[in-house]
């Protein structure tokens, strides 16, 4: 063990000796104390025994017991007791080996700032307890963006972040494409504003079958008096919404459901879920992750219910499941406790309802097979790669790293992750270089590569790569191993090399060149990474740039520190914008006078500059 194990006093075969044979919960920790899995035992001595016993287990059970150094459990009077102290504990620490969905991703929400005076229209993905109210969340962004698009031709409700209204001397283009009606150049009255904003809240709360119900009725009236252009316009308006809502009529009187399916093979799963909302699917949402301790369906989709709805935020009425789950009361009743109110969980056998768990299921199914052929593809990649380089160890997390700058000024490096051949953005690293290196690729990446070396145990970075890219040839290669050397790591490092047209080439591992171009699905693999590699560290760069730009143009005007740039920035969004803001419209930022304002106009429009 090493000299920071925090459990060198714990004897595993002595402290199973002491374990009740009655329900409870075990924590199972590793050698820093961290809780890595919950469980939940009718027999606490027969449950935690086992897993320290011989036979075949599980790969993803045997990984979890092989890091295990000690363990507590709580005894609890009965089994339904046990499952609701399980539920709190993994909400509370989301242990490695119960959690399913790995990659943290979130989905996006349309908010509306009803908080405000006159509110905002605008996608997040983060849901807070604000005053706003939140729609979703939406499969994709693009998803919420179109929808968000669409609503404004029919609700025109403002985007921007401005804090006082009716200020401006001018409206911004929205107002020209008739997607805001300018309250904050005093184009409208509030009583307008709010009309668009109360159509827009009813449709988003599902009522877009009596918005629509009444567009017709008004189309009709206007199509029987001859007003044909008015006619058309409610017209459009039908079809602009039927698009936003994507509408599929299920039977009146349904309430706010969730439909969830679960389906599994191969050491894979995949959870869908249809919203429900005034008796119409308003969304679809899908989770694929990984399932090599269990093969049970019905078990799966009640672990990840427990996941998915351990917050309040958008618990539905009702969830419809598709699988057979154990304990379903219990969960209800623990869903229930978190959204504080009454939350029913059906398995229906026949029905409108069951029609709708078996859509559910059937379309968990066609995931799931997109799902492990895509899988197959990217363990077929890693498979070629290291058959390849002739690695000892298949890479399954692989770190890529590219160098940028432009002119020698603004040198970043970046820093991608692949792990079991698919991009973790979420672990994606950036880093600002250092003056000594600036301007110099070698150093640059030995900097890079070191900083990233020394953060090696460092949870936030994630786990030691497997594999490291560069994306360059030789020199580069050799930079970043005499790092790893002197860190007294050995970590096979290899270059991507790419062609007098910038494209990927070949691959440099030990001194050895490996062409890549007969082999289609690797080489398209390798670029990926070099792409995404080199992607990530242009785009650093040239935040860094814009950023120089900005604070020198900024630097120049008397009065204008670190606080008013950022406020200036965050109310305009771009120096461009500052510049062709008028006196009255630089005032209303946050921190700025009507002195510095005239100030900062005549910077850029008259006896300092253009």
């Amino acid at each position: 063990m090493l000299d920071n194990d925090k459990t060198t006093n714990f004897n595993i075969a002595d402290e199973l000796k002491k374990l009740p044979r009655k329900p409870g919960v075990y924590l199972m920790k590793d050698k820093s104390g961290k809780i890595i899995y919950v469980g939940k035992a009718v027999n606490l001595s027969n449950r935690v025994r086992s897993y320290f016993m011989g036979g075949e287990k599980p790969a993803r059970i045997s990984r979890m017991v092989s890091q295990v150094r000690s363990f507590e459990y709580i005894a609890a009077n009965d089994e339904r007791e046990a499952f609701i102290i399980e539920c709190n504990l993994i909400k509370s620490h989301m242990p490695h080996y119960n959690i399913l969905l790995k990659d943290d991703k979130t989905y996006p929400y349309i908010r509306v700032s009803t908080a405000d005076e006159y509110p905002a229209l605008g996608i997040t993905r983060k849901y807070a307890d604000d005053g706003a109210r939140y729609f979703g969340p939406y499969p994709e962004r693009v998803s919420a963006k179109k929808a968000m698009g669409l609503l404004q031709t029919i609700f025109p409700v403002r985007t921007c972040r401005k804090k006082s209204m009716g200020k401006d001397t001018r409206p911004c283009l929205n107002y020209y494409i008739k997607r805001c009606p300018g309250p904050c150049a005093g184009l409208c009255t509030k009583e307008e504003y709010m009309v668009s904003v109360t159509g827009l809240l009813g449709f988003l709360d599902g009522r877009a079958p009596e918005i629509i119900d009444e567009l017709k009725k008004k189309m009709d009236d206007a199509s029987r008096d001859l007003r044909y252009e008015q006619a058309a316009v409610y017209r459009d308006s039908i079809n602009t919404l039927r698009k936003a809502s994507d509408i599929y009529m299920i039977k009146p009187g349904m309430k706010r459901s969730d439909v969830a399916a679960c389906a599994a093979g191969d050491g894979l799963a995949v959870v869908y879920i249809l919203n429900i909302e005034n008796s119409a699917v308003t969304g679809h949402l899908q989770f694929e992750f990984d399932s090599s301790a269990e093969t049970d369906e019905g078990l799966i989709l009640r672990d990840f219910m427990r996941q998915y709805y351990s917050g309040r935020n958008m618990i539905p009425d009702e969830i419809i499941a598709c699988n057979e789950i154990e304990n379903i009361d219990w969960l209800a009743e623990w869903i229930s406790a978190n959204k504080g109110q009454k939350v029913s969980i059906k398995v229906p056998a026949r029905g409108e309802k069951k029609k709708l768990a078996d859509m559910a299921g059937e379309n968990a199914r066609h995931v799931l097979s997109a799902y492990s052929e895509r899988k197959n593809t990217d363990r077929s990649n890693l498979v070629d790669l290291a058959s390849l380089l002739e690695l000892e160890v298949l890479p399954e997390r692989i770190e890529a790293f590219d160098i940028s700058s432009l002119s020698g000024r603004d040198t970043v490096g970046s820093m991608v992750v692949f792990e079991g051949g698919k991009a973790e953005k979420s672990r994606y690293r950036r880093f600002s270089v250092k003056q000594e290196a600036q301007g110099d690729d070698l150093k640059a990446m030995a900097e890079v590569v070191g900083r990233r070396i020394a953060r090696i145990n460092d949870g936030r970075f994630g786990a030691p790569p497997d594999l490291i890219m560069i994306d360059g040839g030789r020199n580069q290669v050799n930079a970043a191993r005499a790092v790893l050397a002197g860190a007294g790591y050995d970590i096979p490092i290899c270059g991507m090399v790419k062609d007098d047209r910038h494209a990927t080439r070949a691959l440099i591992y030990e001194g050895r060149e490996y062409p890549l171009m007969k082999q289609a699905a690797l080489f398209r693999f390798v670029a990926s990474m070099q792409n995404e590699a080199h992607r990530f560290a242009i785009e650093f760069n040239r935040k860094k740039r814009k950023k120089r730009y900005f604070d020198s143009e900024l630097d120049n005007i008397p009065g204008i520190g670190e606080k008013r740039k950022e406020s200036l920035m965050k109310h305009f969004g771009s120096l461009r914008e500052i510049r062709a803001a008028g006196i009255s419209q630089l005032e209303s930022a946050k921190g700025i006078s009507g002195a510095l304002a005239a100030e900062i106009y005549a910077y850029f429009h008259g006896r300092n500059g253009q």
